[in-house]
């Protein structure tokens, strides 16, 4: 009943409120390793990510979030326990990695707010293969219908395994998914290909777009497909050289 008379408040005073008498909430990792949400979740994504903590700080309410390559969760569970979506769906179509998201979303009791899914996105609907170069849970540089991954290099594969693939109008215009406000995109370089696939989504909806880059020149073809639907790169955030974070609005 409190949850619900906060969310009638206007957002700068649910977020003082949120932040005065929940600060010791916590996620517990299925590893063992427990995160305080307002406190450690900040230190443990603090080497790499920051700014995407603070980006879904700034979430309105009764959002929508598509935290795609989901891994293990861990910004899933964020958003979750601070209360401010209605929805959270978290795509991560590595099985292993899968397997723990699905421990913590269970050990965390989010199960109502976060839907995992396990189908990779693409820009077409389509049945093809999934490669692992490892089968490690929280692996990544996994690829879905290719063997080259964004720099152009052959993957050494260790597993395969056969999937259906939908690109993102497909989920929300044929099969009803609820429409995002919010994405996270890191999926090692398969960016473009998940946009283009929800190329009605971006000029009906226009969501925020944050996406991790593993490359200069991603960032550039970002800029150029975006700019055709009226999006602007707002800020960014390198972690070296070739990597970082940067949001589309």
């Amino acid at each position: 009943m409190i949850k619900n008379l906060l969310k009638v408040l206007p957002k700068f005073i649910y977020d003082y409120l949120l932040e005065k008498y929940h600060r010791r909430f916590s996620v517990m990792l299925v590893n063992g390793t427990p995160i305080n949400m307002f406190n450690g979740i900040r230190k443990y994504s603090a080497d790499k990510e920051p700014s995407t903590i603070e980006w879904i700080d700034s979430f309105r309410l009764e959002s929508v979030f598509y935290d795609i390559g989901a891994n293990v969760g861990a910004y899933s569970l964020y958003a979750a326990k601070k209360g401010v979506c209605k929805q959270i769906f978290a795509f991560e179509p590595g099985v292993p990695t899968f397997n723990v998201l699905l421990k913590n979303i269970r050990i965390n009791s989010c199960s109502r707010k976060i839907t995992p899914v396990v189908s990779p996105l693409d820009e077409n609907s389509k049945f093809d293969e999934f490669y692992y170069s490892t089968l490690h849970e929280g692996g990544s540089q996994n690829l879905f219908g290719t063997l080259s991954d964004q720099n152009s290099q052959t993957l050494d594969v260790k597993q395969k395994h056969g999937v259906f693939g939908v690109s993102l109008d497909d989920l929300i215009y044929k099969y009803g998914l609820l429409k995002p406000d919010y994405l996270k995109i890191d999926v090692d370089g398969n960016d473009l290909n998940i946009l283009r696939g929800g190329s009605k989504m971006l000029k009906e909806l226009k969501p925020e777009i944050y996406i991790e880059y593993n490359s200069k020149n991603t960032v550039e073809k970002l800029v150029l497909f975006l700019s055709e639907y009226s999006y602007e790169l707002v800020s960014q955030d390198q972690y070296d050289e070739v990597t970082g974070m940067v949001l589309f609005r």
